[in-house]
Parts: structure tokens; C-alpha cells; sequence
């Protein structure tokens, strides 16, 4: 399992840093959390966030997304 960030706390692309700054905050020990500032995980042309996405990893396209709680 990931957690995606998709922009920084202000709205701009996320760092290294800014990651780093969520998986302690959230105290996310066994989850990697990754940046995707180019929005390349997102299926289509808009995100709802919180989102789920499973992705197929021997085809590495998107298999289930949900968007909200």
C-alpha cells in the first residue's frame, strides 16, 4: 500500500519533504508514501480526494477508484 500526494500544503507540487512531513504526521510506519506532482496516477481529468486507487500491476492501469470517505 501507497499514499499519494498529490500537491503541498500550499497548493503547490509536493516534495520529498512534504511527503516525509505526512507519513509522520499520520505516523504511517508501514506505508510508503510517494509524490506525484504530475498528476500521472489520476484517471481522467479531475480528483477527488480522499481517493482510492488500485492500480494493476502487471498492466499498471487503474483496476478500481473511489473517490471520497
Amino acid at each position: 500500500m501507497v499514499t499519494l500526494l498529490l500537491d503541498a500544503p500550499d497548493d503547490g507540487p509536493p516534495s520529498l519533504e512534504d511527503a516525509l512531513l505526512w507519513k509522520q504526521q499520520y505516523q504511517l510506519e508501514h506505508v510508503s508514501v510517494l509524490i506525484d506532482p504530475a498528476f500521472s496516477l489520476v484517471p481522467g481529468i479531475e480528483v477527488g480526494t480522499p481517493q482510492s486507487t488500485v492500480v494493476d500491476p502487471r498492466t499498471m492501469q487503474v483496476a478500481f477508484l473511489q473517490e471520497g470517505y
